[in-house]
């Protein structure tokens, strides 16, 4: 039996059916199709208590263009043995049938895609225009003969076509656009300083506010996917998550992180460096067990790579030791750093120097060398500062942002600094002095001239406290913001280094120097008191801790400011609390100092005379005190305070960077903030340890988030820092032999 593909055009055409089916449906008769022998058709029994559910029809082809469908119906081969389906005239019977089959599910599928635009853009025109709806669901309209197509219900319709407002013109994926929306800021002419790990993504913190004090939740590796240390005290998960939140920008991820992934030494030396920074940071006086462990299995790790050829020298190895002598830079552990600085010079010459390197390794590997020497205040190892000086020439334009400092200024005036709203203009001119004594002092020194007066002049005008006033003044008038706290660490920084060109002396004599020349530390805790007269004049600075005593209370905040107040560099931060909330305030410490009344009067007249009537404290003094609250006097100023000691200098550097705000690196003045931290770091070499851990831990995190930004602006900053701790060295030995000279004449 052979039906007619005629017979039943419309219900029994079926464009998914391929041609490899056809031949299955091959009844033993005569090839081909005959037309005057068909099959009567087989509706399937309906029951009479269900409904009928209309067919979905698709949109006849002959509704569009008037031209009748093609025949896709059935098509039935017989033959009387098998190989009777193989014949060539079979063949190209099914060829043509699954062709055109495949041309007319093509030709539907683009009519179909077309079809349902112009439908989406009838149906909202005939939702805005009021078309009438019918208001019983069961309302049909048919189409044809047996084919009812139940209307959509108003609110449907209404969704349906809301939906197609919003949505793209296609359907298809292979036809869809992706538009991408501009970046906030794409206009700006200026790009950003440090890009941050991720934009344009918001995040459950960006959207909502969160609580004060309140945790985003604690770093999870549910895959352990992570090297693991073998130390139980090491938390790794908790120490990744501490290094992407202190060191990670975008720059780490493109470039950096390829390094640090492959092996566990690789891995476990980042993680050295993050614990040591968190030890610096918090104030502690030794490392603590998770710093040792791990600095301690990364240098197992290594040596265990050095019995192999094939790893002593690779990439991973040089990676892990860099980033151990990071580690270590940042505990001040010098003899450590000489030795492994050894080895890696070692690995450079069997490797074949920095040029066989990548030529990010190899930067890396020189600016963390040069750190390690200028906070020691040595000379870095030539092979580092000859790769850096070929890989610092760099010419930028005007708009460009780069981190410009004192000793860094490749264009001819401080375009970042100009347009960052974190400097004034009393800062501004502050750091175009500081660059023109540095730029003075070396030509001097390289042309062999004596002391020029203009750079005498220069150096008493920045250390001139008229010219420059310190915060101690600037609080008696004004509240001080983060931008004065800025300039407060400029302001003393350069004034080290000025004094250090000045008297031709390293940074560490200068310290003690700039120390015993200032009088600004001297003046603080009275300009403090006096400032606390007034309730408008409330500061950070209003409780400053004894600097120069013995006990170190806890300082509380300015109501005007969200951040924590100045602290003693014995005291963690994360121990700061207000002084109404702090029960370990040292309120003894206040009641051992003498009251006004108690001092000795320096009027006998007017002491007379007040004598016979009762102060204002014995009075109080009269009234019953409940025992629970506690005896408080206000501190008064003292009648002589001791000279300021480097010590205490340092920590005035420190209060003022922690009151300045530095989780941004201070943005445009990311430049400045290494400077200040390389140059205090470097005085700070002979100092208190505590202190001087704080200001290393500073120095490397400022220079990890631009390094990897900025790699050639960082390479010349170092190089200049490293021109003027030598130049300082070279005076210092030069007037040491002068003086022999003399002692052996007489």
């Amino acid at each position: 039996m052979a039906a007619s593909p005629t017979a039943r055009m419309t219900h029994s055409v079926n464009p998914h059916m391929h041609a490899s089916y056809s031949h299955h449906f091959s009844p033993a008769s005569t090839t081909g199709s005959d037309s005057s022998y068909s099959r009567p058709s087989m509706s399937r029994r309906q029951d009479p208590k269900v409904p009928k559910r209309p067919k979905p029809k698709r949109p006849s082809s002959n509704s569009t263009n008037g031209k009748p469908a093609p025949n896709v119906g059935f098509t039935f081969i017989t033959a009387t043995e098998p190989d009777g389906f193989k014949t060539p005239e079979n063949m190209a019977v099914v060829r043509k049938i699954a062709m055109g089959n495949f041309l007319h599910e093509r030709d539907m599928i683009s009519r179909e895609s077309s079809e349902l635009n112009s439908e989406d853009s009838t149906l909202s025109h005939g939702s805005q225009e009021g078309t009438p709806q019918p208001s019983d669901p069961g309302d049909t309209a048919k189409l044809g003969v047996g084919e009812p197509l139940r209307l959509r219900k108003p609110s449907s319709l209404a969704k349906y076509t809301n939906l197609n407002n919003h949505r793209q013109p296609t359907s298809r994926p292979g036809t869809q656009l992706v538009k991408h929306q501009p970046l906030a800021g794409s206009g700006l002419l200026v790009s950003p300083m440090i890009e941050p790990p991720r934009t344009g993504v918001l995040l459950d913190y960006d959207e909502h506010p969160t609580p004060l004090f309140a945790s985003f939740g604690m770093p999870f590796d549910p895959f352990n996917s992570m090297h693991q240390a073998s130390h139980p005290a090491v938390f790794v998960e908790e120490l990744k998550h501490y290094c992407s939140q202190e060191f990670g920008t975008r720059a780490m991820g493109q470039h950096w992180v390829k390094f640090i992934i492959k092996t566990p030494r690789a891995f476990l030396s980042t993680l050295s460096i993050a614990s040591a920074h968190r030890d610096a940071w918090s104030g502690k006086d030794v490392e603590t067990v998770q710093t040792l462990a791990l600095r301690q299995e990364i240098i197992q790790l290594i040596r265990q790579t050095l019995r192999n050829s094939d790893e002593c020298v690779d990439d991973d190895s040089i990676v892990a030791l860099t980033q151990l002598i990071v580690s270590e830079v940042i505990a001040c552990e010098e003899s450590a750093t000489e030795v492994h600085e050894k080895g890696l010079v070692a690995m450079m010459e069997k490797r074949g120097g920095l040029n066989r390197l990548d030529w990010r390794l190899a930067c890396t590997v020189s600016w963390v060398t040069l750190v390690a020497a200028i906070l020691r205040e040595t000379t870095p190892h030539t092979m580092y500062s000859d790769f850096c000086t070929s890989q610092s020439r760099k010419k930028h334009p005007p708009n460009a942002t780069i981190p410009e400092s004192p000793i860094y200024r490749p264009r001819c005036r401080f375009e970042t600094l100009e347009r960052s709203n974190k400097c004034d203009k009393r800062a501004e001119n502050l750091l175009h002095e500081a660059h023109e004594v540095i730029r003075l002092f070396l030509d001097v020194r390289k042309h062999d001239r004596p002391n020029s007066a203009k750079l005498r002049t220069l150096c008493e005008k920045i250390c001139d406290e008229q010219v420059y006033p310190s915060a101690a003044k600037l609080q008696l008038t004004d509240v001080l913001t983060p931008r004065d706290w800025i300039y407060e660490a400029i302001r003393i920084t350069a004034t080290i280094q000025a004094t250090a060109i000045l008297k031709r002396v390293p940074l560490s004599q200068a310290l003690k120097d700039a120390a015993s020349d200032s009088k600004s530390l001297s003046s603080l805790d009275t300009a403090s008191t006096a400032s606390r007269s007034d309730d408008s004049l409330v500061s950070p600075m209003s409780f400053l801790p004894n600097l120069w005593g013995s006990s170190s209370s806890a300082a509380t905040a300015s109501p005007s400011f969200g951040q924590p107040l100045p602290f003693s560099h014995n005291t963690p931060h994360s121990s700061i609390t207000s002084i109404s909330s702090s029960s370990s305030f040292d309120w003894g410490s206040f009641q051992s100092r003498p009251s006004i009344d108690s001092m000795p009067s320096t009027r006998p007249s007017i002491g007379s005379m007040a004598s016979s009537r009762p102060s204002i404290a014995s009075k109080a003094s009269s009234f019953s005190e409940p025992s629970y609250f506690p005896k408080f006097r206000a501190p008064v100023p003292r009648s002589h305070n001791p000279e300021p000691t480097p010590a205490t200098l340092l920590t005035s550097v420190k209060i003022a960077l922690n009151n300045s705000g530095l989780s941004d690196c201070w943005s445009d003045l990311a430049g400045v903030l290494l400077w200040v931290s390389l140059t205090v770091g470097a005085s700070s070499r002979k100092e208190d340890k505590v202190l001087k851990r704080w200001f290393a831990a500073l120095s490397m995190r400022a220079t990890i988030m631009l390094c990897h930004e900025h790699p050639e602006a960082i390479n010349a900053t170092m190089l200049k820092m490293s021109e003027v701790i030598e130049a300082l060295e070279v005076e210092e030995k030069g007037k040491t032999v002068v003086k022999e000279a003399k002692k052996r004449k007489f």
